[in-house]
Formats: structure tokens, sequence, C-alpha cells
């Protein structure tokens, strides 16, 4: 059974959080296709360069958001509910294929100094050459920076359960726990760029897919190392 779903009739798989789920992008469709937001809210997706459905290499579903480093990065502007201070997740299947940037994988902020969370993969964080994914919110990071393979699917959460912010790679919690009750308001999701280099500056820009995205705001689905999902979230 999946973390945070439960099996109903007919073996059917479901999200007891679903109306939680404020986004879901599979990257499902055929090659070049837009992406989709399959929550419930159908927000549009806005994408720049050619960030689309990409069939080389998925996780599931037979297509994943492919993303070239250079240009390409997708952006929810959306009206889904700030998360403020209360529990929420972020997660995603990840694939880089290039370890030699910093690269930003997601990012929730809308300028320097705001609070929201984001997630790079960075060969520079740890001080040397180590590809690794870093989960950065407010003054706080946690570093998974012991050398990652390129051309290798990892499931990524971030989840903040009672103002507890916990950060797994592939289901085990890097780092220890840190509380941060900050009120988060900003709105906007940016994916594979920050927030302010969404047409410039290439050298950020994440290159590789990203599968299955899921934000949950008001649910803190994990607070203990789990099991990553063995399918792609359900769709209710």
């Amino acid at each position: 059974m999946l973390p945070g779903t439960i099996s109903v009739t007919g073996g059917r798989i479901r999200d007891p959080y679903f109306a939680n789920v404020a986004l879901l992008l599979h990257g499902n469709g055929a090659n070049g296709a837009g992406i989709v937001d399959s929550s419930s809210n159908a927000f549009s997706i806005v994408a720049g360069g050619d960030a689309a459905c990409r069939t080389a290499v998925s996780k599931f579903g037979g297509a994943s958001i492919g993303l070239d480093g250079t240009g390409d990065w997708l952006v929810a502007d959306s009206t889904f509910a700030a998360p403020g201070s209360g529990d929420m997740t972020i997660e995603a299947w990840v694939y880089p294929t290039n370890g030699a940037k910093q690269q930003c994988v997601m990012d929730f902020r809308l300028q320097n100094g705001d609070y929201e969370p984001r997630i790079d993969f960075d060969n520079t964080f740890d001080g040397g050459n180590n590809d690794g994914f870093v989960f950065f919110v407010g003054n706080a990071a946690r570093a998974a920076t012991t050398t990652l393979a390129l051309n290798t699917w990892y499931h990524l959460a971030v989840s903040r359960n009672g103002g507890v912010w916990r950060f797994f790679l592939n289901g085990a919690q890097v780092g220890s726990d840190f509380s941060l009750t900050t009120n988060m308001t900003r709105r906007k999701l940016s994916l594979g760029t920050y927030w302010d280099a969404r047409g410039t500056n290439a050298s950020y820009k994440f290159q590789g897919y990203v599968d299955d995205f899921r934000l949950t705001i008001g649910v803190g689905r994990y607070a203990a190392n789990f099991t990553p999902p063995a399918s792609q979230y359900p769709d209710g």
C-alpha cells in the first residue's frame, strides 16, 4: 500500500487526502505534450522553453516532465491555499542528468528573504564536488551530499508536521528535525528554476526529469522513514 493512501473495494488505491492536494503533475502524455495538473484544481501550468512531457525517461506512466537545463522551466501561477503555518507535504521523483553545476529543482519563493521552501541539486554546497540534493527553508538547510549517481530516479519529500520540518531522500530522513512555524503566504511554484531566473541564467536551470510532483496543503504525510510509492499517485 502506498504511503498516505488506502485500499478500497475492488483493490483500487485511493488517497484519503486528495481534497488537500493542491498540485499533482504526473508528466504523462505523448512526447512534447503539455503538462497537466491532475489535482481537483486543474490549474494551468505555464511552460518556458520546450519543457513538456518526454517519453525518453519515465518513472511511471510512460513519460515524465523533461527539463533541458538551459531554458526549460514550469510555473504554476495558481490560487491554491497558502500553506500558512500549518502542515504540508512536497514530493516528487527526480532524475538528474547533469551534476556539473548548482541547479534549482523547485522553488516556492517570490523574492529573496522569503521563508518558502526550495530544493536544489548542487555540487558545491558541501564545499566539494559531491552531487546531492539540498532542502532549504528559512535559514535552515538539510543536505544529502553523499555523491549521488546521475541518470537515476530519486524520491524527494519534504513534510511539515506541527511546525516540524523533515526532508526525506528515497524514504530515509536526511539530517535532524527542525522547527519553523513562520507563516507562508506564497502561492506559486517554480519547477526547474529559481523564482527570479525563469527566462535568464541557464547556470541554475535543472537538467533532467521530474515525475509525479505532488503538493499537499494541510497534511504532513511523513513523520518517519517510509517506503517510496511503487506506482503513481492516485487521482482521487
